[in-house]
């Protein structure tokens, strides 16, 4: 995976983390159960809506996607006890985005961005 590629792809504050054995990496991890655990080749930590589109959307790494199988997850709130990526997937990590809550009064439905946490 071209992370420093999908690095110059995202605003200012987002970063990627890459490297399994940087110590900001494995801080990250630490907060999943040792047991089977599973580590993945990157963890984006976007800090706008743009951003994740960015990672999800762009059409190169979409052509990837298909040719390569690279998995991805979404993380918020973190509440799972163990990593639920592929060892060679991305963690998109949502909890750095705005917090966002647009409710309907007239059709009676909310929409909660992925950093609603409570």
């Amino acid at each position: 995976m071209a992370c420093s590629d999908l690095q110059s792809r995202l605003s200012g504050s987002s970063r990627v983390l890459a490297s399994s054995e940087s110590e900001e990496f494995q801080t990250y991890m630490k907060r999943w159960s040792e047991l089977n655990r599973q580590t993945p080749d990157a963890i984006a930590l976007p800090e706008t809506e743009e951003d994740v589109a960015a990672i999800v959307c762009h059409n190169e790494f979409l052509e990837l996607l298909p040719t390569t199988n690279i998995p991805f997850t979404t993380k918020s709130g973190g509440m799972s006890l163990f990593s639920t990526i592929a060892s060679n997937g991305i963690i998109i990590d949502l909890s750095s985005l705005p917090p966002g809550v647009d409710i309907n009064k007239h059709d009676r439905t909310a929409n909660l961005s992925g950093a609603v946490t409570a």
